[in-house]
């Protein structure tokens, strides 16, 4: 047996115990967050356009 009973229910409280209190704390900042994240997906944009031209840049010297 790899773990006994008492392992597994305490991984168990553990792992539910967990994800409510991430979600508790996500909730708690997320006003925060609307308020400082507001144009994330831009810089989350370009720096995927940067990564795809420096691919391209790359393949193309080679």
């Amino acid at each position: 047996m790899l773990f006994t009973k008492g392992q597994k229910i305490f991984a168990l409280v553990f792992i539910i115990t967990f994800i409510v209190m991430l979600i508790y704390a996500y909730r708690a900042d997320a006003k925060i967050y609307k308020a400082y994240y507001k144009n994330v997906w831009v810089v989350l944009i370009s720096m995927i356009l940067i990564l795809a031209a420096l691919v391209v840049l790359i393949k193309v010297l080679r």
